[in-house]
């Protein structure tokens, strides 16, 4: 996903997927997320679970480097969730790409 391709000027892209959390092992959601750019916060990405943002990152955090993201599962145990990650564009004039890549749901025993 990126902000510099389709969505400048005030857009939104995202991917969801609904998934359904285990009753006896929930576990945990896990992926990495590569930022670059950095364009002063007009622009960012969010993951959220059932409509409500978890996790926000902006233009700022350019990380140049993946990055993990972690989350328990625990309170969505027995649920049909849907997570998502969407960017967003407030502006038109520095673009930021944001990458996902090994989106995970590890169940403990």
């Amino acid at each position: 996903m990126s902000d510099g391709n389709g969505i400048i000027g005030g857009g939104t892209t995202s991917i969801s997927q609904n998934i359904v959390v285990s009753d006896t092992n929930p576990g945990s959601l896990y992926f990495e997320y590569l930022i670059v750019g950095n364009n002063g916060g007009f622009d960012g990405m969010y993951f959220s679970i059932n409509g409500t943002e978890m996790r926000r990152w902006n233009g700022n955090s350019n990380s140049n480097e993946w990055q993990e993201y972690n989350i328990d599962l625990t309170d969505y145990r027995g649920e049909n969730i849907e997570i998502k990650v969407t960017a967003y564009s407030l502006d038109s004039i520095i673009s930021v790409y944001y990458y996902l890549r090994f989106l995970h749901n590890y169940i403990f025993a």
